[in-house]
Protein backbone atom coordinates (compact mmCIF):
# COMPACT_ATOMS: atom_id res chain seq x y z
CA UNK A 1 0.00 0.00 0.00
CA UNK A 2 0.97 3.04 -1.05
CA UNK A 3 1.24 6.41 1.69
CA UNK A 4 2.10 9.69 1.03
CA UNK A 5 4.27 11.69 2.62
CA UNK A 6 1.29 14.41 3.94
CA UNK A 7 -0.71 10.77 5.06
CA UNK A 8 2.42 9.59 6.63
CA UNK A 9 3.03 12.97 8.92
CA UNK A 10 -1.23 12.97 9.11
CA UNK A 11 -1.11 9.30 10.47
CA UNK A 12 1.97 10.24 13.17
CA UNK A 13 -0.11 13.35 13.94
CA UNK A 14 -3.06 11.20 14.58
CA UNK A 15 -0.77 8.82 16.92
CA UNK A 16 0.21 11.51 19.08
CA UNK A 17 -3.47 12.97 19.77
CA UNK A 18 -3.31 15.82 17.93
CA UNK A 19 -6.73 17.24 17.10
CA UNK A 20 -7.30 17.87 13.34
CA UNK A 21 -7.40 21.78 14.21
CA UNK A 22 -3.62 21.52 14.79
CA UNK A 23 -2.87 18.90 12.17
CA UNK A 24 -4.37 21.29 9.85
CA UNK A 25 -2.32 23.99 10.85
CA UNK A 26 0.60 22.11 11.63
CA UNK A 27 0.70 20.93 8.04
CA UNK A 28 -0.24 24.41 6.99
CA UNK A 29 -3.23 22.27 4.75
CA UNK A 30 -6.85 23.81 4.45
CA UNK A 31 -9.85 21.72 6.36
CA UNK A 32 -11.17 20.32 3.62
CA UNK A 33 -7.80 19.06 2.38
CA UNK A 34 -7.35 17.40 5.71
CA UNK A 35 -11.14 15.71 5.48
CA UNK A 36 -9.93 14.40 2.08
CA UNK A 37 -6.65 12.66 3.23
CA UNK A 38 -8.40 11.19 6.12
CA UNK A 39 -11.48 9.37 4.18
CA UNK A 40 -8.55 8.33 1.29
CA UNK A 41 -6.38 7.14 4.76
CA UNK A 42 -9.58 5.20 5.62
CA UNK A 43 -10.33 3.94 3.02
CA UNK A 44 -6.62 2.38 1.97
CA UNK A 45 -7.00 1.06 5.38
CA UNK A 46 -10.43 -0.07 5.72
CA UNK A 47 -11.15 1.72 8.81
CA UNK A 48 -14.49 3.47 9.52
CA UNK A 49 -13.05 5.96 12.09
CA UNK A 50 -10.05 7.44 13.49
CA UNK A 51 -9.28 5.58 16.65
CA UNK A 52 -9.59 2.24 14.07
CA UNK A 53 -7.63 4.14 11.50
CA UNK A 54 -4.49 4.95 14.24
CA UNK A 55 -5.17 0.71 15.26
CA UNK A 56 -4.93 -0.56 11.76
CA UNK A 57 -1.55 1.88 10.59
CA UNK A 58 0.07 0.55 14.15
CA UNK A 59 -1.48 -3.06 13.88
CA UNK A 60 0.60 -2.87 10.12
CA UNK A 61 3.47 -1.03 11.27
CA UNK A 62 3.07 2.10 9.50
CA UNK A 63 2.86 3.86 12.39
Amino acid sequence: MEITDREQRILNLLAEGMTKAIIKDSLQISYVTLEKDLAVLKGKFNAFNIPNLIHLATKQGVI
